[in-house]
């Protein structure tokens, strides 16, 4: 009898089997014939691959001939018995193979879940059932989805912080540690705002990719990164003196934009985006839908405040945008420069002076939150801070002469 070239051999009969494998000992040849006997692995070995396989056919013969537990079953234990050698037929193991299989996985989960659930566990973090991408790959597929769904200003966002990290990382992105990015983010010399930002850019761009199967359904790398603590600082703001001088001297035409944004707190994206049909003048509130708060994607309504109603009156129209220009902030930054009262335009000043002063009439920050479109944590870092009752009204009741 040839031997075979490949090991282990099987030979079966019927829903019985028994294997035979290469085991050599100090050089020389020997084999080993396996087999279950009543949940119990057997074995014996032999000098060469004949008296192996006369070996392994008489056990198998012996099997189905003796021991054959469907000729000894009654009742339920036989249905059972011949269900579960019916199951196992396809997959082509016996069922000692596949009890002691079993009795071997349990014992090893020392009984903490269940075997179906440490296989499920299994199937979702495993490595080799992964889709494995470079991080530029992963990268290309995440800019295209951003082009497709969120905003212009996010997808700046996604090329600014995760574009930088791709073109740094040439790799496979399952090979990127939290050690490689935080050095990484290290030597760019950001400061510790900067740098926390592009931080969460990277965090979500890791979730995304984990979501997609690129990486395992474990904790990601950019996850383990620590935050850089900040030194938080005191938001600027304008007083109502100044406010007021700037109302009678910026150009008639920018006025919308002006009061939408420090009367009503919207961000300059929103003020730009904000059509008079927004503004239901009878309830007294502003509409700002998802499409036009494209920072946060969801509806809001902030309160059309009396001193607001009478900025906004004057050009009123029935449809069209309030502001009639595209980029009325780079107009209004521009324009205070003729203005000789104030140095500068600090970042978003006009909402940050909503905020300040709104949160001191109605010292609600859920409420607050609500109508700026932040989170509560975002209201008390940037709007909580010693603004008098009289200064913000005195901000509410700047209206036209």
């Amino acid at each position: 009898m040839k031997k075979p070239k490949t090991f282990p051999q099987t030979i079966k009969d019927g829903s019985v089997s028994v294997r035979i494998y290469a085991t050599p000992v100090n050089g020389y040849e020997a084999f080993t014939v396996s087999w279950y006997e009543d949940g119990k692995r057997q074995r014996l070995i032999r000098s060469d691959y004949k008296k192996a396989r006369v070996e392994a056919e008489d056990v198998l013969r012996k099997l189905n001939l003796g021991m054959a537990p469907s000729q000894q079953l009654r009742g339920e234990d036989k249905v059972a018995y011949l269900s579960a050698i019916k199951k196992l037929q396809p997959i082509g193991i016996s069922l000692g193979e596949a009890v002691q299989d079993y009795t071997t996985a349990y014992e090893a989960l020392d009984r903490r879940t269940s075997l179906s659930d440490a296989v499920r566990f299994f199937l979702s973090h495993s490595p080799d059932l992964l889709h494995e991408k470079t991080v530029t790959e992963a990268y290309d597929v995440y800019l295209e989805r951003a082009e497709n769904r969120t905003s212009k200003r996010n997808v700046e966002t996604v090329k600014l912080h995760v574009g930088r990290f791709a073109a740094a990382f040439q790799c496979p992105l399952s090979d990127v540690t939290h050690n490689q990015i935080e050095a990484w983010l290290i030597k760019q010399d950001y400061s510790p705002r900067y740098s926390n930002n592009c931080r969460a850019a990277l965090i979500t761009f890791f979730r995304w990719c984990r979501k997609q199967r690129f990486l395992p359904n474990l904790e990601t790398e950019a996850e383990k990164m620590e935050k850089r603590p900040e030194l938080i600082e005191s938001v600027s703001i304008f007083d109502p003196e100044t406010m007021k001088k700037i109302l009678s001297h910026v150009r008639n035409d920018l006025t919308p934009y002006l009061a939408l944004s420090a009367f009503g707190g919207l961000r300059p994206s929103e003020a730009r985006r904000i059509t008079w049909e927004n503004i239901h003048w009878e309830d007294s509130y502003i509409e700002i839908n998802a499409s036009q708060a494209r920072k946060t994607l969801r509806d809001r309504f902030i309160p059309l405040h009396p001193n607001l109603k009478a900025w906004l009156e004057p050009f009123q129209e029935e449809t069209g945008l309030v502001a009639q220009f595209k980029r009325p902030h780079e107009m209004m930054t521009s324009e205070h420069k003729k203005m000789e009262f104030f140095d500068e335009w600090p970042e978003d000043v006009l909402r940050h002076s909503y905020g300040s002063y709104r949160l001191a009439l109605i010292k609600d920050t859920q409420k607050l939150a609500s109508e700026m479109g932040n989170s509560p944590e975002i209201i008390v870092k940037n709007y909580r801070r010693p603004v008098s009752e009289k200064a913000a009204k005195e901000w509410f009741d700047l209206s036209p002469a």
